[in-house]
C-alpha cells in the first residue's frame, strides 16, 4: 500500500531499497492477544499482529493512533515497548524494522475492514499465523514480555 506523497512506483522502489519502519500493535486482554486475519497481500488469509508503516514526519505516537484506528477500529494506550524485530528475508515486500508495542484498548469498538476479514483474541498461536510473527506472539503469550 503506497504512502502519502509517493506514487506506487516510487513506493515500490523505496520499499525494495531501504529498510521500512513499522509499528506492530499487540492488543492484550487478560491472557489473550488480538490478531487479525489478513485480507491483503502478502500473508493473505493468515492471522497477524495489526500494524503498519510510519509515515515521513509522523511521530511514533501518531502512527500508533492512526494504525490502531485504521486497522482495528479502536483507540489504544501504550503499556510498553518490547524488543524490536527485524524482518529480513521474511517478508516478500522488503526489509522491515518492527517497533512492537503492547497496548490496551481505551476506546472504540473492534471493526473489520479492508485490512482484516476477522479480528479475534487468542490465548494460543493459531496454526495459520504469519510465520514472521509466530515467535513474537509466543513470547508475549508464554514468555515474560
Amino acid at each position: 500500500m503506497p504512502i502519502p506523497n509517493l506514487s506506487e512506483e516510487q513506493f515500490n522502489f523505496v520499499q525494495k531499497s531501504v529498510p521500512m519502519i513499522c509499528v506492530d500493535l499487540i492488543v492484550k486482554n487478560n491472557n489473550t492477544v488480538l490478531l487479525g486475519k489478513r485480507n491483503t497481500y502478502p500473508f493473505l488469509g493468515l492471522w497477524h499482529i495489526p500494524g503498519g508503516l510510519i509515515y515521513y514526519n509522523e511521530t511514533i505516537k501518531d502512527a500508533i493512533n492512526r494504525i490502531s484506528k485504521r486497522e482495528i477500529g479502536i483507540e489504544v494506550e501504550v503499556v510498553k515497548q518490547i524488543p524490536i524485530h527485524e524482518y529480513i528475508n521474511e517478508d516478500p515486500r522488503g526489509h522491515f524494522i518492527g517497533l512492537i508495542y503492547i497496548v490496551k484498548k481505551i476506546g472504540g469498538n473492534l471493526k473489520i475492514n479492508e485490512f482484516n476479514s476477522e479480528l479475534k483474541y487468542f490465548d494460543y498461536v493459531p496454526n495459520d499465523t504469519n510465520p514472521c510473527q509466530i515467535d513474537i506472539i509466543k513470547n508475549v503469550l508464554y514468555g515474560e514480555l
